[in-house]
């Protein structure tokens, strides 16, 4: 079924497709699919500076891979825009709250109320009562890192050369991403920015059991226990992960005290995470 939706993209764009690739499983299972019928087809990796070791490693083993880099890096991007804190859909609601000039809207992003422009009763933008402490906090929170990080070099990279992307996401990854499944289906071909996600309807397991099956080759980050191998630095979903038993500054602690020691402090994430009251020493 994913291998069907792959062959209708990339005849759709008479092959002028690439696949973003982030080094990690979901991703490298799907460039096995995409390559398995189209050996050629380009893998694109952003190289942020904030990826773990391994997965920069393990990316340079795969042939046809195009490195990207971000024209700001991680710490023009805190020190200009704001931490990613919380989540992207949180920090945006912070970011959006403390850069209007309008009370209406500042109001608006403290507790729900009628929209004065639309009329409309307005829940959308509200940032929850419980991180509202962060209101005060010595530091600015934004969701402009993904943006700047990722997502801009991809989109010049399609610029560029006109080619449409495979992503390796899935439904069951988060709320938004099943919606845009249930809106556009696996292969976006009518939304604003066209994209195909032909592992929608797998689940996480159904990954570890292809690369398992087929012996895949993916990434020794994951066999020093780490399920999500993002931007080693990056607090978005921290809070959730902390109530599943897990605190992902701990574990790079663990696994990678060096960076531990000197890239927190260097780029000011002990400070965020003591304001918070996160452990991470």
């Amino acid at each position: 079924m994913a291998q069907r939706r792959i062959r209708q993209w990339y005849e759709a764009y008479n092959g002028n497709v690439y696949l973003s690739f982030s080094g990690g499983r979901d991703s490298t299972f799907l460039l096995w699919l995409v390559r398995e019928i189209y050996p050629e087809v380009k893998a694109v990796f952003v190289d942020t500076g904030l990826e773990f070791p391994e997965i920069r490693a393990f990316v340079r083993t795969i042939p046809n891979v195009v490195w990207l880099k971000p024209k700001h890096t991680f710490k023009e991007i805190v020190q200009r825009w704001g931490y990613p804190v919380i989540s992207k859909k949180v920090a945006m609601s912070f970011d959006r709250y403390r850069n209007t000039k309008s009370d209406v809207q500042k109001a608006l992003r403290l507790a729900p109320g009628t929209n004065p422009v639309t009329g409309r009763h307005q829940t959308k933008g509200v940032i929850p009562k419980k991180y509202q402490y962060l209101l005060d906090a010595p530091f600015k929170i934004s969701d402009y890192c993904c943006e700047a990080l990722k997502k801009q070099p991809l989109r010049r990279y399609e610029s560029k050369t006109g080619s449409k992307p495979f992503i390796g996401t899935m439904a069951e990854d988060s709320k938004p991403r099943q919606d845009e499944v249930i809106k556009n289906g696996c292969n976006a071909f009518e939304a604003k920015k066209p994209v195909s996600r032909p592992l929608s309807f797998f689940i996480e397991a159904d990954i570890i059991e292809g690369l398992r099956r087929f012996n895949i080759a993916y990434s020794s980050i994951y066999d020093m226990g780490y399920d999500c191998t993002g931007c080693m630095l990056c607090m978005f979903g921290l809070q959730m992960e902390m109530k599943k038993g897990r605190n992902r500054f701990l574990m790079l602690k663990k696994t990678h005290p060096r960076i531990h020691r000197l890239a927190l402090p260097a780029f000011g994430i002990d400070k965020v995470l003591e304001y918070q009251g996160i452990e991470y020493k």
